[in-house]
């Protein structure tokens, strides 16, 4: 069995110990850290702890266990480039450079509402 966790600040409490061999998991459990958890990268026999903006594109092969997570709070930086000013922009493709999922999900959410900037496309880089 393989087990895949996100291997952020907020999940380092399990992280940390795994990479420096102060514990071992149990010899059926092959553990991978991972910088960038994609749904994608997940296989239906896997078990992951990811973040939740990836949990819709795994809800048709995985069960989610809710009672296990991994709070952090804190400041995160976001950032939006554009040629000019939001306001002056009313339609364009959007490229979100290496997203997290709670990017993404930031982005989605506030630039149709808040900026009244109408995506005519999105795209990846990363």
């Amino acid at each position: 069995m393989r087990l895949l966790i996100h291997d952020t600040f907020a999940t380092a409490t399990y992280t940390v110990p795994i990479s420096s061999s102060w514990v071992t998991p149990p010899g059926d459990i092959t553990v991978e850290l991972a910088t960038r958890l994609t749904a994608e990268s997940i296989d239906p026999r896997d078990i992951a702890l990811v973040p939740p903006s990836a949990l819709l594109r795994l809800h048709s092969t995985h069960d989610v266990a809710a009672g296990v997570a991994v709070i952090a709070a804190g400041v995160s930086a976001i950032a939006m480039r554009t040629p000019v000013r939001p306001d002056e922009i009313e339609r364009t493709p959007v490229r979100l450079l290496d997203p997290t999922g709670g990017a993404e999900l930031l982005a989605r959410a506030t630039l149709q509402p808040f900026y009244g900037i109408t995506p005519t496309s999105w795209s990846h880089d990363g």
